[in-house]
């Protein structure tokens, strides 16, 4: 049972589903404060408060995002103030190292911070992580990539791809400073889309699908097929060393790519990005041992843990030699004409 005055810190993780849920609740704002549930800011996430315990950056090179450490103090200020139910959402508080757990619980009050997070089959975690790192400038093909994180405990190329998907060792950190009853992981199944949103209007306080009106405003932020995802990759083989991160963000990831996943519509038979056999097997045995630990961490578990077990179909990548002339317009000079 959710305390009525409860700090309810949503930490991801990364790639389930976190944007749309904290568009949704930034629409309802407003209505949200009406009902005395307090969503800080104007933001739609609390992404800087987080980078500002951190140091996190996003992007690269000198021009990588800037950190502002006053962000962290004024989010406390306002949760601390609310007599109500607060909600505190970002994927970048999943990622913390210990020292920041601890620093993030003490200052909004253990007595009042209670956690969740989301969890997906690695096997559908991979593409869709792969594909987030192309918006940020990746080049490595999707098979090297896998081979990267699926053979090393540390990847070398997406160094820290584990801290953000490995969903035993987050539970680990955050139990250190909040008993287990604190904790709440939702598992995401296909079929029950609307489950994130469920344990988020319960911990709220709010009545069931309160959030439904709110939530069809948000365009949801679909997957890239295999031939828009390798038009992106080789658009960003030949200008990530052409462009620093800020040109690469307003021209790459929220121009080409933005305009290409919002308004294209790939046709029905157009490639999708798939995952092989052997890599699906490597990540199925690694989220045994890791539902093993979830079942055995005390932590409240809303939704079926086997889900963990099972995998997506698999398939052989496929190669993409040419690219659909729509496609070339949108501005990828990775989707020009193969000659």
């Amino acid at each position: 049972m959710t305390a009525d005055d409860a700090i309810v810190l949503h930490i991801g993780v990364h790639k389930t589903g976190s944007t749309a849920l904290q568009a949704t609740l930034a629409a309802a704002r407003a209505d949200l404060a009406d009902r005395g549930v307090l969503y800080p800011g104007r933001d739609e996430a609390h992404h800087a408060a987080a980078w500002a315990v951190t140091g996190f950056t996003m992007g690269y090179g000198e021009e990588s995002t800037s950190v502002r450490k006053r962000n962290w103090p004024a989010l406390v200020r306002q949760a601390r103030h609310h007599p109500g139910r607060v909600m505190i959402s970002s994927e970048f508080f999943g990622r913390m190292r210990p020292p920041a757990v601890r620093r993030v619980v003490a200052d909004l009050g253990p007595e009042r911070v209670q956690v969740m997070f989301a969890v997906r089959r690695l096997g559908d975690l991979l593409p869709s992580s792969w594909q987030q790192y192309l918006k940020s400038g990746l080049s490595v093909p999707y098979r090297d990539w896998l081979k990267d994180v699926l053979t090393r405990d540390e990847p070398e190329v997406t160094k820290g791809f584990w801290y953000r998907a490995d969903f035993a060792a987050l539970i680990k950190r955050w139990k250190r400073v909040l008993p287990p009853e604190r904790i709440t992981a939702v598992i995401l199944q296909p079929p029950d889309r609307d489950r994130l949103y469920r344990v988020t209007e319960d911990m709220l306080g709010l009545p069931p699908e309160w959030l439904e009106p709110y939530r069809s405003l948000v365009r949801e932020n679909r997957s890239m097929t295999a031939v828009e995802a390798e038009a992106v990759r080789r658009t960003n083989e030949r200008v990530r060393e052409q462009m620093g991160w800020a040109e690469y963000a307003r021209r790459i990831r929220h121009g080409a790519i933005q305009d290409m996943i919002e308004h294209r519509v790939p046709p029905d038979d157009e490639p999708r990005l798939v995952t092989p056999r052997w890599a699906l097997r490597k990540a199925v045995r690694r989220q045994e041992r890791d539902r093993r630990r979830l079942l055995g961490s005390g932590i409240t578990v809303v939704g079926d843990p086997d889900y963990l077990r099972t995998r997506p179909t698999a398939a052989s990548i496929a190669q993409i030699t040419e690219f659909p002339p729509d496609l070339v317009g949108y501005g990828l000079v990775g989707a020009e004409p193969v000659r």
